[in-house]
Parts: structure tokens; C-alpha cells; sequence
């Protein structure tokens, strides 16, 4: 629901064969090259989102007509002269409500590799990025037990980039952002895992440092630092 939208009706697109997870992850990846910041209301609004994201997911675009307003000349001389104008004086004053997404009928049933963090139910595109995060998390954490280093930091560095992407609107935001949080911390540990495995000291001790400037107490974190340092020489410090 979008506070102050009218729902119309559902246009059936077509069909993915996609699990739950892994629809999640594709819109988790779709979603880091559609940021907040490149938002133009003619070129890349919410509309040409959803109209990449049906032919990513199934081949077809959706209706042309969703998009018939970014055509007219009349609707631009209107938005540009009148609308925005008006929206900056009136922003000051204006509370924006959030948007939801309610999908509870739609989680994954958990089985034996179900991610540890996901949140039931993904109701925003947050939840979405924390629940695909994960995903990557468990899939690079059996790359690693296989020996497989590189792979595995590379996965680790996808879920990463997945959090990275993650906007804070509105209050409702607060448990994902909690969530992302955790995991990002544990994929921080986990990337620095990895580099002490490929040797890859230096940057063992500057991941594990920026860790320890936000929690003094990780011990994981310290005692990768330590190793990573006493691999450099750096004794006394290790």
C-alpha cells in the first residue's frame, strides 16, 4: 500500500521460474543498478523500473501505456513550471508516509540451508536485500568449508554490495536495517577470513581495524588481526 495511491487493478506480465529466494535475490541485483539517486520522473522513474524488471524476470515488458505521462510535452511544461515549484515549498511541511509489501503468503519454507536471517515475509525492498545477502552468506560459507577461498570472497562480496545498497525511509525500515547490519558485520569477519586463508595480510588488518573502530570488543576480529600481524612481522603489535 502507498499512502495516498489508489490500487487499480493487477496486469498479469507472465511467469519466472524462480523460487521465492532466488526471485529475491534477481530483484536484489536488478535493484543496485536502478539507486535512489539516478531518479528522473521522464527518464527512470518507479515505471521504468517495474517495466526492467518484467523482462528481466520473464521476457515481456509491461504495458506501454504506464508510462504514457513522460511523452507529453504538455505534462513536462506542467511539472517543470507548476509542480516542482510547489512540492519544494510544501516539502517543509509534509510528512511522507512509507510504502509496504505485504507478502506474508510468500515465504520460503525453511529448510536445512535456509538463511539464519531471513525476515518473514519480505514486505519491502530492504528485506528483500538482507534476505539475498544472506543467501550469499550461506553460499560462500560452503564455498569456504570446500576450500574454495576465492569464490567464497566473492560471494561474500556480492551480499556486501547487496547491504550497501539498502535506503533508510521510514521507521518500518528499522528491523531490516537492524538485520542488515548483523550481516554485514559477519561478512566483514568472514571477507577477512578469507584474505588471512589467501594471504593477504594487509588487508586482513584493515578490514578487521575498521570492524574494531565500530565494535572494540570482536574477538574474531582481533584475533584475525593478530594473526594477520604477527604473519607481517608486526609482533609486539600482534
Amino acid at each position: 500500500s502507498a499512502q495516498g495511491a489508489v490500487f487499480l487493478k493487477q496486469v498479469p506480465i507472465g511467469r519466472s521460474s524462480l523460487d521465492p529466494l532466488e526471485l529475491r535475490q534477481a530483484i536484489a541485483e536488478i535493484s543496485r543498478q536502478w539507486p535512489g539517486d539516478t531518479y528522473d520522473p521522464f527518464k527512470r522513474n518507479c515505471n521504468h523500473f517495474a517495466d526492467y524488471l518484467c523482462e528481466e524476470l520473464t521476457g515481456k515488458r509491461a504495458p506501454p501505456y504506464i508510462n504514457r505521462f513522460t511523452k507529453s510535452c504538455l505534462v513536462r511544461g506542467i511539472f517543470y513550471r507548476c509542480v516542482v515549484p510547489i512540492g519544494r515549498c510544501l516539502d517543509r511541511f509534509y510528512q511522507h508516509g512509507g510504502i509496504t509489501y505485504d507478502d506474508e503468503s510468500d515465504t520460503a519454507d525453511a529448510g536445512d540451508d535456509a538463511p539464519e536471517s531471513v525476515v518473514p515475509g519480505a514486505r519491502g525492498i530492504n528485506q528483500v536485500l538482507v534476505e539475498a545477502a544472506t543467501a550469499q552468506k550461506l553460499k560462500a560459507n560452503r564455498l569456504f568449508k570446500e576450500g574454495e577461498y576465492g569464490e567464497a570472497r566473492e560471494c561474500y562480496t556480492k551480499a556486501m554490495g547487496y547491504l550497501r545498497t539498502m535506503p533508510r525511509r521510514t521507521e518500518d525500515d528499522d528491523e531490516a536495517v537492524t538485520q542488515g547490519e548483523v550481516v554485514r558485520r559477519a561478512l566483514t569477519l568472514n571477507l577477512a577470513l578469507c584474505d588471512l586463508k589467501q594471504g593477504a595480510y594487509d588487508r586482513v588488518v584493515e578490514t578487521c581495524t575498521e570492524l574494531l573502530a565500530e565494535d572494540s570488543g570482536s574477538q574474531k576480529a582481533l584475533y584475525r588481526r593478530g594473526v594477520a600481524l604477527q604473519h607481517l612481522g608486526r609482533f609486539e603489535e600482534a
